[in-house]
């Protein structure tokens, strides 16, 4: 029983200061001010930024509406909890390197994918 209370103990720890640093990067990404995400998620610019340094724990509904505004998953920010599922985690650094590429760089993409996926078929087959 107390092997189970400590991994509950355990899958509890999150990481604040990584939680509001990833906040950080995607507000700035978006570049909206301290000020301006506060107002957007109702909430004052100070307790923003005490979430943004790990001081803060933001409350479940502050996440959420933080996660709408900057258009992420809550899983984004809690990328290196346990209670992050691992797929959204690879799909968001995907995500994030496809926003980057231009319509020509898409294509080669798309075209090496296909070309990976019928090889991995082609193999499967045999």
């Amino acid at each position: 029983m107390q092997d189970l209370l400590d991994v509950k103990d355990e899958l509890v720890k999150l990481d604040y200061a990584k939680i509001g640093k990833r906040i950080q990067k995607v507000r700035k990404q978006k570049k909206l001010t301290q000020a301006d995400l506060a107002a957007i998620c109702d909430c004052t610019s100070n307790h923003l930024s005490a979430i943004e340094n790990g001081v803060n724990k933001p409350s479940l509904e502050l996440m959420v509406r933080i996660s709408c505004s900057l258009d992420k998953s809550i899983d984004y920010f809690l990328m290196d909890s346990p209670y992050a599922y691992p797929k959204y985690k690879i799909d968001n650094e995907i995500s994030e390197k496809l926003n980057r590429c231009t319509s020509q760089m898409l294509c080669i993409v798309n075209d090496i994918l296909d070309s990976l996926l019928s090889n991995i078929q082609t193999k499967n087959d045999e």
